[in-house]
């Protein structure tokens, strides 16, 4: 587990002596360059090689655990962001360890979870694409629309779950069209087959949470199926 600070008390010694340095006077950009770099162990660089840009701004450190950088509030106790050496980032209140975790967890793959190993992801939609106000889209490489859709609210059929080819608009969706109520407006193909609910005996409506014309029963006391038709339950005997 990375270290939640940074050795602060080399590094304020290094940055007054730098302050100090800059307020006589400037000799030379070299010279800053040589001070800058002993108060924040930083390194700049003209390696094209590494990043295609001319010039960048390395930070090294001595271990891939080491904190490069890292924010607080005046008042905080602890860092409320810190970044490290393996490009893992932490978050947290400033009262407390960080407790948001963002890290590379092997080759393209990042992990995202909180200080007890669980995931947790919270998306907030706010931006609109079309009509829909969406919390998260997926595209493949070369895509020219979405192929998922998640939208912030996913209680209608304009703010759910929705899929698409990634060349056209997304054609099917899945949302909560009302309480206990998973709908469609597409057409469902389910290859390993559907249950429906099944009851020794005629069904009723209290063996259902949602009383609609369509529910379906299998009555095995009778071998029927029964259909929900209006308010009244009609049967298929079977043979």
């Amino acid at each position: 587990m990375p270290n939640d600070s940074l050795d602060r008390s080399d590094h304020v010694r290094k940055w007054r002596n730098f302050s100090r340095h800059h307020e006589r006077g400037n000799p030379g950009p070299f010279s800053h360059a040589n001070w800058l770099k002993g108060a924040l162990d930083l390194i700049t660089e003209t390696t094209a090689s590494d990043t295609g840009d001319s010039t960048f701004l390395r930070i090294k450190r001595a271990a891939a655990s080491s904190g490069a950088y890292a924010a607080r509030v005046t008042a905080d106790t602890f860092d409320r962001f810190i970044a490290y050496a393996d490009g893992r980032m932490d978050w947290g209140s400033g009262a407390a360890a960080a407790d948001v975790i963002l890290t590379r967890l092997g080759a393209g793959e990042m992990r995202f979870y909180n200080d007890a190993g669980n995931m947790i992801l919270r998306l907030l939609g706010d931006s609109a694409v079309g009509s829909n106000y969406t919390a998260l889209l997926i595209n493949r490489e070369g895509d020219t629309q979405a192929r998922l859709v998640v939208g912030y609210d996913g209680a209608t059929a304009s703010t759910g779950l929705f899929l698409g080819d990634g060349s056209s608009g997304r054609d099917v969706n899945l949302y909560r069209g009302a309480a206990n109520d998973l709908n469609t407006d597409d057409h469902f193909y389910a290859a390993g087959g559907i249950q429906v609910t099944v009851k020794a005996g005629i069904p009723t409506d209290a063996d259902f949470t949602v009383d609609a014309s369509g529910n379906m029963m299998l009555d095995t006391s009778n071998n029927r199926i029964y259909f929900r038709s209006g308010s009244t339950w009609r049967y298929a005997a079977l043979t």
